[in-house]
C-alpha cells in the first residue's frame, strides 16, 4: 500500500526530483528564482532541508524544469551541473552553466560560465572537462578552477535567422538577439543586443563576410564599393548611420552620423549621389523633446555638433539628404502642402495640395512623395496625386 509517512513544508515548489542514498536533490522556482535543495530523508517519517542555493540575480529559470536530463549529477566527483537563464523581468539576458559541490552535509555554490544558447546536455570529457550541448552551439568547458570555470572552445552548430536586411548582393542576417518588436515595455536597465552576420551573395557561393554587434536594430543597407557598407540603425525617435569597411580584424565603423529627435518613414533610398531620408519632426507625443532637429555625431565622430534645425511645428515633414562620402547632413528640407484660394462670381474655390504622405522614391534630382489634394468648392472633391 502506498502511504505517506511524512511531508516538510518548504518555500517554493520542486519541478525536478533526484534522489541519492539517504539524501534528495530538489531543483525549482522560489520567488522566480532558480532554487536547489538539498534534503536530509534518512528518517521517512521526518524529512528535513539541509540546504538550500538560489542562482540569479533578479530573475532566473532553468531548462531542468522542462528536461530532467539536462541537470548533471555526478556524486563520485561531488559534482552538481545545470543551466539556467538569467532574466530581467521576462527577458532572458545570459545563459549560464552552474557548478555546485555536493556532500550529504550540504551544497556548496561555486562559479559558472556563459554558454551560447541554453544548455541540454553536459558529458564529461576527462576529468576536469565536459561537453556542453546547447541548441546553438557545442563547448568544452574546463572546470579544473570550479570557482573560475571557463570556455576552452566552443563550435557553433546551427543559426536561427529572424530577420533579413539587403541590398544588391549584400545580406545582413539577424542571427542574435534579446529583443523583440512585440513586447511593449523594455526595462531600462537592460541594453539590447543585435548580431548580425554579413552574407555576400556576388559570387554563385554564398559567403560569410563579417559579423556586426550592434545595440539598436539595422534597418537599412547599402553596398557601396569595395566591401564598404553604410548602414541605417533606428531606435524610438533616433536614427543613427554608419559607414563600415573590412579590416583585419573585421569590419571598422569609418564615420556615423546620428539624427535625433527624427521619427523616420524607414523607407530610405540612396540615389547614388545621395541618402534620402525621409521623418517628421518632434512627434507631438513625445512632449520632452525640444521643437528642434540636432545632428550630433557619437564619439568615433570628432568634429564638432552640426548646427541645429528648427522647425516650428510639430508633425513636420522634412527630407533629410545625406552624402554618403562624409555622411554629412547637406540640407533638410520642408515638405509641406499648400492650399490655393480664388473668387469667381462671389463663389470661393480652393485647390492645391492639403496633406503630404509616404515617401515613394527618389532619382537623382527628384524627391517623390504621395500626397492628398482637394479641388472646388465647398466640401470640395478629392484625389491621391504624387508630390514632386
Amino acid at each position: 500500500d502506498i502511504k505517506i509517512l511524512g511531508h516538510l513544508e518548504v518555500l517554493g515548489w520542486a519541478e525536478q526530483l533526484y534522489p541519492y542514498e539517504d539524501r534528495l536533490l530538489a531543483l525549482g522556482p522560489e520567488n522566480w528564482k532558480v532554487a536547489l535543495s538539498l534534503y536530509d530523508i534518512s528518517n521517512p517519517e521526518n524529512p528535513q532541508m539541509i540546504s538550500r542555493l538560489y542562482f540569479g540575480e533578479q530573475y532566473s529559470a532553468s531548462e531542468v524544469y522542462n528536461d530532467y536530463k539536462a541537470f548533471t549529477f555526478m556524486p563520485s566527483m561531488n559534482l552538481i551541473l545545470f543551466p539556467y537563464t538569467e532574466r530581467r523581468w521576462w527577458i532572458p539576458v545570459a545563459d549560464y552553466m552552474q557548478v555546485v559541490d555536493y556532500s550529504s552535509n550540504g551544497l556548496t555554490a561555486r562559479g559558472n560560465v556563459e554558454i551560447h544558447g541554453v544548455v541540454k546536455r553536459v558529458f564529461p570529457l576527462s576529468d576536469e572537462k565536459f561537453i556542453a550541448v546547447s541548441e546553438k552551439a557545442l563547448s568544452v568547458i574546463d572546470i579544473n578552477d570550479r570557482d573560475n570555470p571557463s570556455k576552452i572552445s566552443e563550435l557553433r552548430l546551427v543559426r536561427n535567422v529572424k530577420e533579413i536586411v539587403g541590398s544588391k548582393n549584400i545580406a545582413l542576417l539577424l542571427t542574435d538577439s534579446n529583443y523583440s518588436h512585440n513586447w511593449w515595455y523594455y526595462p531600462e536597465d537592460i541594453t539590447p543586443y543585435y548580431r548580425y552576420e554579413i552574407v555576400d551573395a556576388s559570387d554563385t557561393i554564398i559567403k560569410p563576410a563579417g559579423e556586426i554587434f550592434s545595440h539598436e536594430p539595422v534597418v537599412w543597407v547599402e553596398a557601396v564599393n569595395n566591401g564598404t557598407l553604410i548602414l541605417k540603425t533606428s531606435r524610438n525617435t533616433e536614427m543613427t548611420f554608419y559607414k563600415i569597411s573590412p579590416s583585419p580584424h573585421g569590419m571598422s565603423i569609418q564615420t556615423c552620423l546620428k539624427i535625433e529627435n527624427f521619427l523616420s518613414s524607414q523607407k530610405t533610398t540612396f540615389t547614388g549621389n545621395l541618402i534620402v531620408d525621409t521623418g517628421i519632426i518632434n512627434p507631438g507625443y513625445l512632449w520632452h523633446y525640444p521643437d528642434i532637429i540636432l545632428f550630433s555625431p557619437p564619439a568615433v565622430k570628432t568634429d564638432a555638433l552640426y548646427s541645429p534645425y528648427f522647425f516650428p511645428e510639430n508633425h513636420t515633414t522634412v527630407a533629410i539628404l545625406i552624402d554618403p562620402e562624409n555622411l554629412e547632413v547637406e540640407k533638410a528640407l520642408l515638405v509641406n502642402g499648400n492650399i490655393y484660394y480664388y473668387t469667381e462670381n462671389s463663389t470661393t474655390y480652393s485647390y492645391g495640395i492639403t496633406s503630404v504622405g509616404q515617401f515613394l522614391y527618389a532619382d537623382s534630382e527628384n524627391l517623390y512623395f504621395s500626397a492628398y489634394t482637394l479641388e472646388g468648392e465647398g466640401y470640395y472633391t478629392s484625389s491621391n496625386s504624387t508630390l514632386k
